[in-house]
């Protein structure tokens, strides 16, 4: 089992949640003062073609682990349906997560976990019903797939 160690600078409150390293109140807005408005490469790419951003990425033992995180009601854009759908089929090893819920609160409603060759599909199927437990109960379990397939 590995432990884990965080930046000296981290804030966490009582729930163990780790806080951006950002006070807005201080310095204003981190949305409108560092998050990179992409639409400024549209012209540099072709058709519709348009970057995209995703909410959470980590790797462990050469497995991927992407996070995409939607407010309640919200659909996924069709470009990053594709982009997802693209990266589980080239990326090995790759899953995404796919939440439903309140970011500023960490509160899942549900979720959707997609590996290998899966596909996003109909956004009514294969929905979790959950909560933040089962969420890290099944990144927990990923972790540990991933690591006991590196020391097979």
């Amino acid at each position: 089992m590995t432990t884990r160690t965080t930046h000296p600078t981290d804030q966490t409150d009582q729930t163990h949640h780790r806080h951006m390293r950002w006070d807005c109140e201080v310095v204003g807005c981190f949305n409108k003062k560092h998050r990179v408005p992409l639409g400024v490469f549209d012209a540099a790419l072709p058709g519709r073609v348009g970057m995209s951003d995703l909410d959470g990425v980590v790797t462990y033992f050469g497995h991927f682990l992407f996070l995409e995180w939607k407010s309640p009601g919200t659909q996924m854009p069709v470009g990053q349906r594709i982009l997802l759908d693209k990266l589980l089929l080239h990326v090995p090893r790759a899953s995404v997560i796919i939440v439903s819920g309140d970011a500023a609160t960490a509160t899942v409603d549900r979720f959707r976990i997609l590996s290998g060759r899966d596909v996003l599909g109909d956004e009514d199927e294969e929905w979790r019903e959950g909560h933040l437990p089962a969420l890290n109960c099944w990144i927990s379990s990923w972790a540990r797939r991933a690591e006991s397939a590196y020391n097979a």
